[in-house]
């Protein structure tokens, strides 16, 4: 409100001002305008009493004329008539001698003469005797009904004026208050708020004027900063997240340094132990009790090599051996190959598949990918379950680089019926050694071991999953640019 307030401090005067001094010129003017008619009475009253002396003293004599003067006086109210001559007389002769300058103007031709006299305003009207001498009617009038005719009129144009000037200051008041104040006001609610972080709200003034022209570019302004904080906290979500995997990458560096020394470590010891039991389970002289004990040592410490061959498998990751690979083949192949233990546990696998989809990849790095899928969806399943596997080209965006154009992938579906996969597991379960199997059903470096070959291939593996309702893997490889596709018989188990 300070600026409104000093726009009132400043107009309000003006405009009093302006006012008083429109009352004085008008209360000059009906003083005027009062004398001018004064004047005018005075002449129309004089020159009729004029012809009336003139006419009585041609007929009578100057004594009767006079009479009619004095008649005039007895009914005037506030007016009083004489004659002056310019020539002495005598006062018996009923004339009265004064004031010889004034005739004398009104022998210069003067026709009505008025003179201020104090208190009253006198006015000489020229007459002439039946002698041919000259005269005049003076007429006198106290300026007592002037003087209240003035005061009246101060009075009024007082009034006036004073309303005017409080209609006027009111007027500017509720005008500056409207369309200055509390457009000001919005606009300053609108900057703190934009300062507090909030640009959610929006300015909408009815007035057209240069208060909406800075709502409208304060409206902008709100949209143009929140456009640049979408940006900034997307660009600051794909930084912490580049930051998260150079820190994963990191820990997979020292997990892979790790995991190569224990299978270097263990590899020797392993090897001795599984050639003795196998020595001794090949003995034909050893008891059944010792062949079956020395089997089983066998039997664990294959298993051992197995997950020993995956660590160094995730530690020394090498180029993949890349040629023409038909995916739609291979698939069905590593289904044959996996039926016998899905139906030892009563899951049935499916395969379809468009055609035949090549890709340029390392056959047995892509098998081992898709068995690693195929066994963990085969073993979240229960009996009676499904797994599903398809084989299809789909168009997708690089999950490194959402905006860039789609690209054609070969995509390897892997959908199961399963249990499912928490929210808080799905972060990790690309991550080496993080399982959800139980105790002696996985090592954790399936999943890992085939991710870093997906990505060795230029692709990528998501993964959609909800608890109790099983768990669906996508594998994207990069298709060819002269893939061919043709059609082919589903393979089911």
């Amino acid at each position: 409100m300070k600026l409104a307030n000093k726009l009132i401090a400043a107009i309000t005067p003006v405009v009093v001002v302006g006012i008083a001094l429109y009352a004085t010129l008008r209360i000059g003017a009906e003083r005027d305008r009062f004398e001018q008619e004064m004047s005018h009475d005075h002449g129309h009253l004089g020159h009729a009493l004029a012809a009336a002396v003139e006419a009585v003293a041609d007929e009578f004599d100057d004594t009767h004329a006079a009479s009619i003067v004095d008649r005039a006086n007895r009914r005037g109210r506030g007016v009083q008539a004489s004659i002056v001559w310019a020539s002495p007389r005598t006062a018996k002769e009923g004339r009265i001698d004064e004031e010889p300058q004034v005739l004398r103007a009104l022998e210069k031709g003067d026709d009505v003469l008025m003179l201020d006299r104090g208190a009253a305003k006198v006015s000489y009207v020229p007459l002439r005797g039946h002698d041919g001498s000259l005269g005049a009617i003076r007429i006198s009038e106290s300026r007592d009904a002037e003087v209240r005719y003035v005061r009246t009129t101060v009075l009024r144009l007082t009034l006036v004026a004073l309303a005017l000037a409080i209609a006027c200051a009111a007027a500017v008041t509720l005008l500056t208050i409207r369309f200055i104040a509390r457009p000001l006001e919005s606009l300053v609610s609108q900057a703190r708020r934009i300062g507090e972080g909030d640009l959610s709200s929006r300015l909408a003034f009815s007035q057209r004027d240069e208060m909406h022209e800075l709502a409208d570019e304060m409206n902008a302004m709100c949209e143009r900063i929140a456009d640049a904080q979408s940006r900034a906290q997307a660009e600051t979500a794909r930084r912490l997240a580049a930051l998260t995997q150079l820190r994963h990458a990191d820990r997979l560096s020292t997990v892979g340094t790790l995991a190569s020394g224990l299978a270097h470590e263990l590899g020797t010891p392993l090897n001795v132990v599984s050639g003795r039991a196998t020595l001794i389970f090949q003995d034909p002289s050893k008891p059944e009790a010792v062949k079956k004990n020395a089997k089983i040592v066998v039997e664990q410490a294959e298993r051992m090599t197995r997950i020993i061959r995956q660590m160094l498998d995730f530690a020394r990751r090498r180029e993949p051996q890349k040629g023409r690979v038909d995916i739609g083949e291979l698939a069905s192949r590593t289904v044959t190959m996996l039926e016998p233990i899905g139906r030892k546990k009563g899951v049935h696998i499916s395969l379809s598949s468009e055609g035949d989809v090549t890709v340029d990849a390392d056959s047995n790095g892509v098998q081992q990918v898709l068995t690693n899928l195929v066994m963990n969806a085969v073993q979240a399943t229960e009996k009676d379950g499904r797994v599903e596997i398809a084989v299809r080209v789909e168009k997708a965006h690089s999950p490194d680089d959402v905006d860039s154009p789609s690209k054609e992938y070969v995509c390897i579906h892997v959908r199961d019926t399963g249990g499912g996969i928490s929210d808080a597991a799905k972060d990790h379960i690309f991550e080496p050694f993080f399982t959800t199997k139980d105790v002696g059903e996985g090592t954790g470096l399936g999943l890992s071991v085939s991710y870093g070959i997906v990505q060795d291939h230029g692709g990528f593996i998501s993964v959609d999953s909800k608890l109790g309702e099983g768990a669906h893997f996508v594998v994207y490889l990069p298709a060819p640019t002269d893939l061919k596709k043709t059609s082919i018989a589903d393979h089911g188990s």
